[in-house]
């Protein structure tokens, strides 16, 4: 497979993950279960994998940190759309998180290649 065909692969599980986050967030008792949060990790696995160029690495990390520690900031206490954040944002975590560990390990067998 070219990296296009790669890069492209990644652009679209970016895209469909952060909608399919979104979307889900609209219905809160998906979040308890198991097969959307599975999606949206699978779905951050192929982005960690095809989409991050070593280029940007640091950009994705820190981004990734951000809304990682904004998805534990207590946004359900919030008034009218607490909830709703809050389940933005762990639906988020759960596409995110997996795509910043296969980045950082990248990030890492690069270091060690390098030094």
């Amino acid at each position: 497979m070219t990296d296009t065909k790669q890069k492209s692969w990644g652009e679209l599980a970016f895209l469909f993950g952060v909608a399919l986050a979104i979307v889900l967030s609209f219905f809160p008792d998906t979040s308890d279960r198991t097969t959307p949060g599975l999606i949206l990790a699978v779905l951050g696995l192929i982005v960690g994998l095809f989409n991050i160029t070593y280029k940007e690495t640091n950009s994705f990390l820190v981004a990734a940190i951000v809304l990682l520690l904004v998805g534990s900031a207590g946004l359900d206490s919030l008034p009218y759309i607490g909830d709703w954040l809050y389940t933005a944002f762990v639906n988020i975590s759960h596409f995110v998180a997996p795509a910043a560990l296969v980045v950082a390990f990248k990030t890492v067998i690069d270091l060690a290649k390098n030094s």
